[in-house]
C-alpha cells in the first residue's frame, strides 16, 4: 500500500510542473495588404507565457505598390505587441493584439499604436498558420492610419 501511495505522490509531483504550450518561442513571417494601396511584410519573434498569453517583438515594412516613382511611400517600423487569448480550442486560437511601434517613413520619425485580432491554427506538427487583422495609427507620418490583413507562418524555435 505504501508503494502505491508513493508511486501516485511521485506522479502528481512531477506533473504539477508540466503545462501544455507554455514558454514556447516562435519566429513569425507574414505578408499582406494594408489599406490604402500598400503591401506589408513582417518578421517577428514571439514568446508565449502561461495560458497562451504572448509578447511579440516585430519589424514591419510597408510599401505603396500603386506608385512607379522612386520616392514612393515607404515605412519601416519596429515594436512590441501583447497578445491576449480570447478563445482557445484544440488546434486553434483567437487572440486580441495590441502594441506600440516606432520607426521611419524615410522623411520623418514616426511612432504609433496598433490594435487588432489574430487567428492561429495548427497545420502540422507545431507549424502554425497565422491570420492577423491590424489597425495602426502613426503620429508624424504622412499616412497616419493603416488597416489591413496579414497571412503568414509561425515556426517554432
Amino acid at each position: 500500500m505504501r508503494r502505491v501511495i508513493l508511486f501516485f505522490a511521485v506522479i502528481l509531483a512531477g506533473t504539477r510542473l508540466i503545462y501544455a504550450g507554455n514558454n514556447e518561442n516562435f519566429f513569425n513571417i507574414s505578408a499582406g495588404y494594408m489599406f490604402p494601396r500598400a503591401c506589408s511584410a513582417t518578421l517577428a519573434f514571439e514568446h508565449e507565457y502561461l495560458y497562451q498569453h504572448g509578447i511579440e517583438f516585430f519589424a514591419q515594412y510597408v510599401n505603396d505598390y500603386n506608385s512607379s516613382k522612386f520616392n514612393a511611400y515607404h515605412q519601416m517600423t519596429g515594436g512590441v505587441a501583447y497578445k491576449y487569448p480570447l478563445v482557445r480550442s484544440k488546434n486553434s486560437m483567437f487572440r486580441l493584439r495590441g502594441g506600440i511601434e516606432c520607426g521611419s517613413d524615410w522623411n520623418n520619425f514616426i511612432y504609433g499604436a496598433e490594435l487588432g485580432i489574430e487567428y492561429v491554427f495548427c497545420v502540422s506538427n507545431r507549424l502554425q498558420v497565422i491570420i492577423q487583422q491590424e489597425n495602426e495609427y502613426n503620429f508624424g507620418a504622412s499616412r497616419k492610419f493603416h488597416s489591413g490583413i496579414n497571412v503568414g507562418l509561425r515556426i517554432p524555435l
